[in-house]
């Protein structure tokens, strides 16, 4: 701490005495180091931080900070070795840009001292904050964190649809949310209700209602549906579509009949070959135990919107928790036990480059495409 308190007094000492040359010598220094070597040491150095500590461990900020100091002080390091303590001189291999570049600068902070004073100010905040901005953006790039499109959407597709579900493929999303429900004769089929009220307008339960009797009502199809996509896709269509592509994380709410839901899915999931490419995650753990004793490879995430105790000691494989119960000291209890995290729904800018910034093993939402922007990754 006093090291960095003396350096930091050191290099406004040397602003103050010297501002003329390092500005005119410092400019192109700074910005090529200030936005390409020193952020990527700090966002390294942040990675190994939150990696240890399971969690958000510093400011990005304090970075940009760092950054200023470092290579104020690398700056007059550099000119000593280079040119010694006469009057400054850049080397002779420079470019004549950056030398003719050196002289107006200089010509123009003897004659203007309030100019000179306001580029330096405006150079200070443009290493602020635009460091800030290249430092977050390395963070975020290259993290091994699955996508999970948020019941299949990508970009205002119809939730729980077919259409969906070609978006999440056509998008190179890593993996596809849905909800499950099932019918009176026990086909699992793709809603987020139990009723047909909200997204068909249907006065219908379908927990009460044969498949068939579903499928031969009139119903105005959402844009993006293709001719012949039922409104009310079953899990095996979806899974038939999917074919291994990409991970299906399949929400189930059981309404007490644990075994039964237990028993479906499972059994659909072993004829479609998706063992391997499935997370059955539910709120009801009693249904999660049946899936491990029916199916122990397929995995297991227990949904949590509050809780009490530890929850890192329950026998699942992941926790899908919602937002706002991701901290540093749920992100280490549940590294310890070697489980993953998932968290849910995350969907506006802020929101998503914090949780980025834990160690989490996936984000769900209804914005995958805005997540993929912000970690670096490509559409294609």
């Amino acid at each position: 701490m006093d090291n960095v308190k003396e350096d930091t007094l050191q290099s406004l000492k040397d602003y103050r005495n010297n501002w003329r040359e390092f500005t005119a010598f410092g400019i192109v220094y700074i910005f090529i180091s200030a936005y390409i070597f020193i952020p990527i040491l700090s966002s390294i150095l942040h990675r190994i931080l939150v990696y240890v500590s399971g969690g958000v461990v510093v400011n990005q900020g304090a970075f940009s900070l760092l950054n200023l100091i470092v290579i104020s002080k690398r700056y007059y390091q550099d000119r000593k070795r280079m040119i010694g303590w006469g009057e400054l001189r850049l080397p002779e291999k420079n470019l004549p840009l950056l030398k003719s570049t050196e002289k107006r600068l200089q010509d123009l902070m003897k004659r203007r001292k309030i100019t000179a004073l306001i580029m330096i100010i405006i150079l200070i905040i443009a290493t602020f904050g635009l460091g800030t901005v290249v430092q977050e953006n390395l963070v975020y790039a290259g993290r091994n964190v699955e996508i999970v499109s948020h019941r299949g959407i990508v970009d205002g597709e119809f939730e729980n649809s077919l259409s969906a579900v070609r978006a999440s493929l056509e998008a190179n999303i890593d993996a596809v949310g849905m909800d499950v429900q099932t019918t009176k004769d026990e086909v699992i089929v793709l809603n987020h209700d139990r009723t047909l009220n909200r997204t068909f307008s249907l006065p219908y339960d379908i927990r009460n209602t044969d498949y068939k009797e579903l499928m031969n009502q009139e119903v105005s199809l959402p844009e993006g549906f293709l001719p012949g996509d039922p409104y009310l896709p079953t899990l095996d269509e979806v899974l038939t579509l999917i074919d291994g592509q990409l991970d299906i994380h399949i929400d189930v709410k059981t309404f007490g009949e644990s075994e039964l839901y237990a028993e479906q899915i499972v059994e659909v999931v072993e004829e479609n070959d998706m063992v391997e490419y499935a997370y059955i995650q539910s709120f009801d753990y009693e249904f999660l135990q049946k899936v491990r004793v029916l199916n122990p490879e397929i995995q297991t995430a227990q949904i949590l919107y509050f809780a009490i105790g530890n929850i890192a000691s329950l026998d699942v494989d992941y926790l899908t928790v919602y937002k706002g119960m991701l901290n540093n000291e749920l992100v280490q209890k549940v590294n310890r036990a070697e489980k993953g995290l998932f968290v849910w729904t995350v969907n506006s800018e802020d929101a998503i480059r914090e949780v980025l910034q834990y160690d989490i093993k996936g984000i769900i939402t209804d914005y995958p495409l805005r997540v993929q922007e912000i970690m670096g990754r490509g559409r294609y």
